[in-house]
């Protein structure tokens, strides 16, 4: 246990600096005083329980409909024991399984001045508008004020604007390239080191009549984590923080198209299903975990759900090293904080104070080793952990992101709603046939109007 749990300390605080400068620029561009007026006498939770009944709204994105998802259990444990321990708090949950959805939903909610009581969100440009609106509370003083919740929390420039916290990161999570150990060693392939060897995977498993990779991108954000990957490989990090984060980069740049026409190359040498662009989630993952699949490219909340279903033959594998570029399959890695609880800065003081009881009830040791322990990457720390219960796969993660460099945040997340949305219509769309350049000037045509007007 307490070497996974050292392992687990010293990669969130390389973490935490890594990208400290590059969430500086999110930081800076928010107006938080417009939330110090809204929240002022919010910022302390009540000292002591009350008596009163309260209702409070609580949104978040898990499928329920999976019964291999620990998250789903999770939360639902979380809120059953919380209302127990609490007879005078209920709790109604708002729970979308596709995360697309759930976007477009609380956007839509926050919008309107509809706030959910407590949400699970995300960080950096995603939370900014939250943040600029006033619909969230700064976390400063809760976090500070409890001592347990302060031991446990990790920081993250992501997570602040104008020099306050406003949502605290539960998942730590990774985008990898997930596989099948069993059919990879009936095959007699190794875990690629190059780009050039992961072709030839794809060649020699299409000649074997196995399918290389799932992939159902009919969510368009799917299709673009190999965008990403190889993005880094070619350009290194630096570019990409030039165009996520300082917005100097340009999308008409050649590093993009060329990345986009090696992602293309990817999915014309048939790595992926004939219908990929327009296959659902569930679908493509169901490939996968049936062992139709070989590869699985996908975000480490999955992880759990992987280890369950296909025990020990679970691996996975950072996109590798692509011949005379930039990036690092060993110190670059999509890694970051996600799943980022808020809590609403509109409602009313009784809610807001039950909000921050089951806010606190959620990140109690209890409840992060209850969610540790099935497998889960998280983004606390000073929890126990116990090696012994861990997936392989989940103890080999903590070691190897324990040489991160440079930790990329999902690139439609620091770009914000607007273009980060866009980002992942393109790289649908270029998987079409539409023209690499055309689109990427589109784009970029977006990217201008909307940094513009901030």
């Amino acid at each position: 246990m307490k070497r996974i749990t050292s392992i687990l300390i010293v990669f969130t605080l390389i973490f935490v600096m890594l990208l400290a400068a590059c969430g500086e620029n999110a930081s800076e561009s928010a107006n938080a005083d417009k939330q110090e007026g809204n929240a002022a006498a919010a910022q302390k939770p009540a000292e002591k329980p009350s008596d009163k009944k309260v209702t409070i709204s609580y949104w978040y994105t898990a499928n329920e409909a999976d019964e291999a998802s620990y998250f789903v259990k999770w939360c639902n444990g979380s809120i059953s024991k919380f209302m127990e321990a609490n007879p005078n708090i209920t709790i109604e949950k708002t729970v979308l399984s596709n995360s697309d959805q759930y976007q477009t939903k609380i956007n839509a909610s926050i919008a309107s001045g509809e706030v959910p009581d407590i949400f699970q969100g995300w960080l950096a440009g995603r939370m900014e508008p939250f943040v600029k609106s006033g619909s969230i509370m700064a976390l400063d003083d809760i976090i500070n004020g409890d001592p347990e919740l302060k031991n446990v929390f990790v920081p993250i420039k992501t997570g602040i604007f104008g020099g306050k916290t406003y949502g605290i990161g539960l998942m730590l999570t990774t985008e990898v390239y997930f596989y099948n150990k069993e059919i990879f060693k009936n095959n007699n392939i190794e875990v690629p080191k190059t780009y050039t060897e992961l072709k030839d995977i794809i060649v020699k498993l299409k000649a074997n009549n196995i399918l290389p990779m799932a992939m159902g991108n009919k969510d368009p954000w799917v299709g673009t984590l190999p965008f990403m990957f190889i993005f880094d490989r070619i350009a290194g990090p630096a570019k990409y923080e030039e165009t996520c984060f300082a917005h100097t980069g340009k999308f008409t740049e050649p590093e993009y198209a060329k990345a986009a026409e090696v992602m293309l190359e990817i999915a014309n040498l048939g790595a992926y299903p004939d219908n990929f662009n327009t296959l659902d989630y569930n679908e493509a993952k169901a490939m996968f975990t049936s062992g139709k699949a070989a590869m699985y490219p996908m975000g480490t909340w999955e992880l759990q759900n992987l280890g369950v279903e296909l025990g020990d033959k679970l691996g996975f594998f950072n996109f590798p090293d692509i011949e005379g570029g930039k990036g690092s399959a060993v110190e670059d890695w999509i890694a970051s904080q996600d799943n980022a609880f808020c809590v609403s800065a509109k409602a009313p003081k009784d809610e807001q104070d039950a909000a921050i009881r089951f806010l606190k009830y959620n990140f109690s040791k209890e409840r992060l080793s209850d969610y540790a322990n099935s497998g889960a990457l998280l983004a606390p720390r000073n929890f126990p952990l116990d090696e012994s219960k861990l997936h392989p796969a989940t103890v080999e993660l903590y070691r190897q992101l324990a040489n991160v460099k440079h930790g990329s945040i999902p690139w439609d997340n620091p770009l914000g709603t607007v273009v980060g949305k866009e980002l992942n219509l393109a790289t649908q769309s270029i998987y079409a046939g539409k023209n690499i350049n055309e689109v990427f000037t589109n784009l970029q045509k977006i990217a201008d109007q909307e940094w513009a007007a901030k």
